[in-house]
């Protein structure tokens, strides 16, 4: 009894560590299922190189998903515990959904002020060194989030 006792008291310790996992490169490691920031990362093979997020993140298993894909991600988790979620599936999800549908071109698609939110709230415009948002975009993502604020 004492065994199992104590095989279940590592597991539960092995569990909260992964769950505190801040480290990008674990969660890119990790064949099916991670933590990031106590946030579930799980790996969708058919979603090849995309990612999303609704309280838990989705993502591709390509070699070109990296670090700025999973803080991105991870910001998108923070704009839905701010805003709750009716408020971020009428003005994020729904607007990037039509944004990856519609291809907009990559050189725009992170100044969207939904996705610009995204990179600034989860650390990835910092990852993004080669990356130009357009001119205002940071503008733009204030006065967005500034009129659904006022719904």
């Amino acid at each position: 009894m004492k065994k199992a006792g104590r095989k279940i008291s590592e597991t539960i310790k092995k569990y909260k560590a992964a769950r505190a996992n801040d480290d990008t490169e674990k969660v890119l490691a990790a064949r099916r299922i991670a933590f990031f920031c106590g946030v579930p990362v799980v790996k969708v093979r058919l979603m090849k190189s995309s990612a999303f997020s609704c309280g838990v993140i989705f993502m591709g298993t390509s070699p070109s998903i990296g670090r700025a894909e999973v803080l991105h991600e991870y910001g998108h988790v923070i704009q839905l515990r701010m805003m709750g979620l009716p408020a971020y599936l009428i003005y994020v999800a729904l607007p990037s959904l039509r944004g990856y549908w519609s291809r907009v071109p990559y050189s725009e698609y992170y100044s969207q002020p939904w996705e610009f939110a995204a990179d600034l709230l989860g650390g990835a415009a910092e990852e993004r060194k080669n990356y130009r948002y357009a001119p205002g975009a940071c503008l733009d993502c204030y006065d967005y989030f500034s009129y659904v604020s006022r719904r």
